[in-house]
């Protein structure tokens, strides 16, 4: 995903879900797939916000993915045996991001969020975390970016 062997503007679209955080060089491999899409790129990342951070320091959450290496020897940082950091987006580091890459570009940048929570199987806990992501849409740990060319 960092050196994708395509010209520029290969493919209309470039989609990806939950694979960023693998690579070494998240910002190298985010740019590189807005290098060869034609008209966008849309990506699914988790979002780093009090929520998360909180989950993370509570065992909730894995800070390094030990699971994506549990019954493999790769799945790790770029696909090897070694646990990649859990790399989270904020919407300003995208922005930023987006606005360094080519700085006479003008690009469209739409947000777009929801969660996943491994222990949702009560009906009580699920009610509970509608109403409170209800309540606080900035705390949902899944991030969606679609940026428009």
């Amino acid at each position: 995903m960092q050196n994708l062997p395509y010209n520029d503007d290969s493919y209309d679209y470039v989609i990806t879900h939950a694979s960023i955080h693998h690579c070494s060089k998240p910002h190298a491999a985010v740019l590189e797939m807005l290098r060869v899409a034609k008209y966008g790129l849309i990506f699914i990342e988790s979002r780093d916000c009090f929520l998360t951070r909180l989950s993370c320091s509570l065992g909730l959450s894995e800070i390094y993915e030990y699971s994506a290496i549990k019954n493999d020897d790769r799945g790790g940082v770029d696909n090897s045996n070694v646990p990649n950091f859990v790399y989270r987006w904020t919407e300003r580091e995208v922005l930023k991001l987006v606005n360094s890459y080519k700085p006479l570009n003008k690009y469209k940048i739409y947000f777009d969020y929801d969660y996943h929570f491994k222990f949702l199987n009560n009906f009580f806990i699920n009610f509970f975390v509608w109403f409170f992501f209800t309540i606080f849409v900035n705390q949902k740990n899944l991030m969606s970016v679609y940026i428009k060319k």
